[in-house]
């Protein structure tokens, strides 16, 4: 049977210790929960048809699914038609004294408009997704402060923003301004010098340049669960795949070269599809090369979470230790090498990132 293993890509080893799987394993609870009780039921998490006809079903569904007292959901909004005002709740994390704010991801019209908002904007030395930016900027205005009041009230130093696919990304870049804004909330009676911040994130979407995610690396906890596609998505790799899309659809054969194949022999027709793939692979080393496309980069220290046979299995697939983050600056969802097959080469010569094409983007606001 295949079983989890977790693959830190940045250091190139496999995280053996279950210890450090226990706080992100207990928040990956949170994120989930945040969805409400429509998402318990349909994951079988122990919610049911009837709690969803409760009064305030989405809180009570929570509570319930992570065997939390009332009085440690500190506040919550679980709404449907605001854009740029996500949904999120806010506990008291006992077990690690920690105070938790947990965004939601993507479950409506205007949580799907967030996404599609996807202009890159100016911002911190870098760029960012237009879109999770503007729903971070509201829960740092409308949440943060009361939040970190609350914890300076109650003694507590640990911070923890959590969320999951779009909720990921936003609780990213909230991480980010929070982190960089230290001296100046500070300067406006927000006592906010002495706490731990930091953010778990599950499979979020490419949300900032490869800048901003070095430098803030520290603070956030990425982790994407195999081939997940989302953590591959963003503006630059859309636009990759729709040239590529029309390519392939101009290399496709017309009406008259399908009446005139059943009159080809088998090396002819051999020979025209190497052409026309060999035309493809052309196009796509160019997207490569050209990288005329820029890309987002992922945040944090990226966890890639695989599965593999255990050693008595005959084919026995090891952990892929895999280096997303290069993998999504050199954007090979097209690559001429299958990253994978890389590994272990240890004279290959090391990656090094192109320069900054330059790319229009909204003045910052």
């Amino acid at each position: 049977a295949e079983i989890p293993g977790i693959t830190d890509p940045l250091r190139g080893q496999v995280v053996e210790s279950v210890g450090e799987l226990e706080q992100p394993g207990r928040y990956a609870r949170f994120a989930l929960a945040s969805y409400g009780w429509r998402a318990l039921y349909f994951f079988n998490r122990g919610i049911t048809l009837m709690d969803g006809a409760k009064v305030d079903s989405d809180v009570t569904s929570v509570l319930q699914y992570l065997s939390m007292a009332p009085e440690d959901l500190l506040g919550y909004e679980f709404r449907s038609s605001q854009l740029f005002c996500p949904s999120y709740f806010v506990s008291h994390d006992r077990q690690y004294n920690a105070v938790v704010l947990v965004v939601r991801g993507t479950m409506s019209a205007e949580d799907t408009v967030v996404d599609l908002s996807c202009e890159y904007a100016k911002w911190n030395g870098g760029l960012v997704h237009s879109g999770m930016k503007a729903s971070a900027q509201w829960l740092f205005a409308k949440v943060m402060p009361q939040m970190l009041a609350y914890a300076k009230s109650q003694g507590i130093g640990s911070i923890r923003i959590v969320g999951h696919s779009l909720g990921a990304s936003t609780a990213a870049i909230l991480t980010i301004m929070l982190q960089s804004s230290r001296e100046r909330l500070m300067g406006i009676g927000v006592d906010c010098k002495d706490f731990d911040i930091k953010a778990y994130c599950y499979g979020p979407a490419p949300c900032v340049s490869e800048d901003i995610a070095d430098r803030f690396r520290d603070c956030i906890e990425t982790f994407v669960y195999m081939d997940d596609l989302v953590p591959r998505l963003c503006y630059g790799s859309v636009s990759d795949f729709k040239r590529m899309s029309i390519s392939a659809a101009d290399e496709a054969d017309n009406f008259s070269q399908r009446l005139y194949a059943p009159f080809e022999d088998s090396a002819q027709q051999q020979q025209r599809w190497s052409d026309k793939f060999a035309r493809l692979l052309s196009i796509r080393e160019n997207i490569l090369a050209t990288q005329e496309n820029l890309h987002l980069a992922l945040p944090g220290n990226i966890h890639h979470i695989v599965a593999y046979q255990g050693a008595a299995g005959k084919d026995k697939r090891l952990a892929r230790n895999l280096d997303l983050d290069v993998v999504m600056g050199k954007r090979e969802l097209f690559g001429t090498k299958d990253p994978l097959s890389a590994q272990g080469e240890e004279d290959a010569e090391p990656w090094q990132p192109p320069p900054t094409p330059v790319t229009k983007v909204r003045p910052d606001s």
